[in-house]
């Protein structure tokens, strides 16, 4: 009775190296206008303004608008004891924001940017989950593996037990007999089940590199799409937001760009402080940096260098702050 052995090949793994998902900032700043006649000659207080005309077509409602308006005020009233502004009905400088091409391309941007960073959300979990499912196929080829190696062998064991069987170097009972006809079908069967569990594990392989494939090609549309952003918004860097003017006794601010409330705050500050006859410092966190950028965007306080400004210019004492 001889058998012979059958020796599976070894089913090896492609290394998936996972690749980097490039987010280059997403950028987008306006600048704040500021010299000239966009700043008042004096510091004449208390100032009184209202809000005026709110275009609807900016998403924020008139009450936001408002509120954004108080607590602008509010972050220069509380840097010192002396009543800067006043605010009216209808009287004094009206505060107005108009729609034009920049708020439209900055909203246009801005739904761009969803969609980018939903892009990008999806593609780190497509990555996560290649990945997880990368480590679990290395887990079942090293258990194919040793699957493999155990019936290797256990038949070479079982070729040697058959030629002392057939040489006569052991005792040739009916139960020896029957153990090495087990061992055989054992191992016959542990053949025919091999190959098809080596070919799910090529197949899951397969369709992991295919996967692992196509992430890399939508990863990169992806970071092509997030360049062509960068380069859209690097151009539209240092248009005018918003501005201060005054023509005789009539003053007005006019906000030209205003992405959510948090960046309306921050450009009627600085635009607030224009009205003041304070010009731009170089503090880039400050409301009076020339600039809006990720340094500002969102200050509730005013900072040293804007308290410090407002005292020069309103000849006043003002709060010290650690802000």
């Amino acid at each position: 009775m001889r058998i012979s052995v059958w020796h599976v090949g070894v089913v090896t793994l492609a290394g998936i190296a996972m690749i980097p998902l490039v987010n280059q900032g997403l950028s987008g700043d306006g600048r704040l206008q500021g010299t000239g006649p966009s700043i008042a000659d004096d510091c004449d207080i208390p100032i009184a303004l209202h809000l005026g005309a709110v275009d609807d077509r900016f998403d924020l409602d008139r009450s936001t608008v408002s509120r954004a308006l108080r607590d602008a005020i509010a972050m220069w009233q509380g840097a010192s004891d002396h009543t800067l502004f006043r605010e009216t009905e209808d009287l004094g400088m009206a505060v107005t924001l108009e729609f034009d091409e920049r708020q439209e391309s900055a909203q246009a941007r801005g739904r761009d940017r969803d969609e980018l960073a939903r892009m990008e959300e999806t593609l780190q979990t497509r990555q996560t989950r290649l990945r997880r499912e990368r480590d679990h196929l290395s887990d079942d080829l090293a258990a194919f593996d040793d699957r493999q190696n155990a019936y290797n062998t256990r038949g070479r064991q079982h070729e040697e037990a058959v030629a002392d069987w057939n040489a006569g170097r052991v005792e040739q009972t009916a139960a020896r007999r029957a153990e090495l006809e087990r061992e055989r079908e054992e191992l016959q069967q542990a053949r025919q089940q091999l190959p098809e569990a080596r070919r799910q594990l090529q197949e899951r392989q397969e369709t992991l590199h295919a996967r692992q494939q196509q992430l890399e090609e939508d990863a990169r549309q992806f970071n092509e799409r997030v360049a062509a952003y960068n380069r859209a918004a690097a151009d539209s860097v240092g248009f005018q937001m918003a501005r201060y003017q005054r023509h005789g006794d009539d003053r007005a601010i006019r906000v030209f760009r205003a992405m959510g409330d948090n960046e309306l705050r921050v450009v009627l500050a600085h635009e607030l402080g224009h009205a003041l006859g304070i010009g731009h410092v170089n503090d880039q966190r400050a409301v009076m940096h020339a600039d809006l950028s990720s340094a500002n965007r969102e200050r509730t306080a005013l900072t040293a260098a804007d308290r410090a400004a407002l005292a020069d210019a309103c000849n006043i004492g003002v709060e010290d702050s650690q802000r």
